[in-house]
């Protein structure tokens, strides 16, 4: 992770002065040409502006986009589904709408909502499909078939089970919860959760990152031994030792 940083900013070094342009921001009369971002705007190195301030893309990940503001070097990250309003793109003087594919690029959707105290297979699940698990209270989740990411949001005692995902499964604002990975994932990407969860079930055929921001008493727990070689661990932004059993 770090020594893709160092080479993103030895690629895209830039003098004082052009730091100090590329921070100023279009001028007022522009503003009205601001609009959403749709996911085909994210490739690398691509210009965003985030809550006003200009950015650069460094790395997409459905649903997770990087970046880096202009003059800065730290790398920062969201999720594109749960802050989706926080990314503007300048608009093209030539734009074309009328075939925009910008859907077709996103996974497939399944949600399962405000499901309390039940028991949910979720079936006709395929590598393309994203699922949504929000509101949720003491609920045993199953996803037995391939999927491509999960995102679990404002729930509450809810255990969730996987058995391979394509790219990455999300926590946002849960507490008490409990996810079984049982063969693969690429990333955990939890935010503003407590008392949760995460355990990791046979051998991963693959380094996992967790990464963690303002989270606390988050647990990962494995039956083979975690090793830096296995999984990696941040911690709102920093490299933490990895333990057979870990408690952030």
């Amino acid at each position: 992770i770090f020594s893709r940083k160092k080479s993103y900013w030895e690629k895209s070094a830039m003098t004082e002065e052009n730091e100090r342009k590329n921070l100023e921001l279009p001028p007022q009369s522009e503003a009205a040409k601001f609009r959403q971002a749709e996911w085909d705007d994210l490739g690398e190195e691509k210009t965003l502006y985030i809550r006003g301030q200009k950015a650069q893309v460094t790395k997409v990940d459905y649903p997770l986009v990087y970046w880096v503001f202009e003059g800065e070097r730290s790398e920062k990250h969201r999720s594109f589904e749960f802050d989706k309003d926080m990314f503007k793109v300048i608009v093209e003087k030539k734009t074309d709408t009328k075939t925009s594919s910008s859907e077709a690029a996103q996974p497939l959707v399944k949600k399962v909502h405000a499901v309390e105290d039940d028991e949910v297979d979720v079936s006709g699940v395929t590598v393309e499909h994203s699922i949504e698990i929000s509101e949720c209270k003491a609920a045993c989740i199953s996803i037995l078939d391939e999927a491509y990411g999960v995102s679990i949001s404002k729930c509450v005692g809810v255990t969730v089970l996987f058995t391979n995902l394509g790219a990455s499964c999300d926590l946002l604002d849960c507490s008490g919860c409990k996810v079984y990975c049982m063969t693969e994932c690429c990333l955990f990407d939890i935010q503003d959760c407590k008392d949760c969860t995460v355990v990791f079930g046979e051998s991963l055929l693959s380094t996992v990152l967790v990464s963690t921001i303002k989270s606390s008493a988050i647990s990962l727990t494995a039956y083979e031994k975690i090793t830096a070689e296995t999984v990696e661990i941040l911690k709102d932004g920093e490299d933490i030792q990895t333990l057979t059993e870990y408690k952030i």
